[in-house]
């Protein structure tokens, strides 16, 4: 299915057009439920990150008050997740290119007992969903806010929500409940190094890595913005 730039929030919540807020914290609500549908299976693991990336970072974002951008960016961002892996998963559509490294390493026999090969699953979910993903959904954004409002974001703010000290420590938090609920539940990374770090040593591996996959959906995104609609 195509998702045009207003349907994720309706298709979401059921018809009806919420506040952006209160449609990003349905999306956390929707992961609970595709985590539990996928629980048992090697999906679940990047699934579970995602819906901990999502409620911290919905969770802070709650408390800033430019944060509209961003709550309008969360409900694209999971339509883009179930279009290409939910409906995959489901036999109901194919694999995009981009996502291809993540469904052929959930093919592994061995996720449950080796972290290589459960870390191989993760990694390759989040640079998929923070590269190619996260630039469509920032430009299905751009695209929403000026049908809603007549004119692109500000997007020197929608930057700043994007990449400042706030989703800085939302995903920092996000990975160490992630391995803690790991540690917890004896899941497949368990003796892993990664997932044994301290907190700071921990954070500095994911930081490094999801600023540069998303710095670069970013910049292909306000390139493709330009392209379409001009200058914000």
């Amino acid at each position: 299915m195509t998702i045009t730039a207003a349907a994720p929030t309706r298709a979401i919540t059921g018809g009806v057009t919420p506040s952006p807020e209160a449609a990003a914290e349905t999306v956390a609500s929707r992961l609970d439920r595709r985590l539990a549908a996928l629980d048992g299976t090697p999906h679940e693991l990047f699934a579970r990150l995602y819906r901990c990336s999502t409620v911290h970072w919905v969770e802070r974002l709650s408390r800033e008050p430019d944060a509209d951008i961003v709550f309008r960016l969360i409900p694209h961002f999971f339509a883009l997740y179930e279009e290409r892996v939910g409906a995959v998963i489901a036999g109901r559509n194919s694999c995009s290119a981009h996502w291809k490294p993540y469904f052929d390493a959930c093919r592994s026999p061995h996720w449950r007992h080796r972290p290589a090969d459960a870390w191989r699953i993760v990694i390759a979910g989040v640079h998929a969903h923070t590269t190619i993903d996260l630039r469509d959904a920032i430009v299905r954004t751009a695209a929403d806010h000026r049908l809603a409002h007549g004119r692109l974001p500000d997007l020197d703010v929608f930057e700043t929500l994007m990449f400042g000290s706030v989703c800085d420590r939302s995903f920092a938090a996000a990975a160490v409940a992630f391995c803690d609920h790991n540690r917890r539940t004896g899941g497949p990374l368990l003796g892993s190094r990664l997932a044994a770090q301290s907190p700071n040593g921990l954070i500095a591996v994911w930081g490094r890595w999801l600023r540069a996959w998303r710095r670069s959906a970013w910049t292909d995104a306000r390139t493709r913005i330009a392209c379409a609609h001009g200058p914000a």
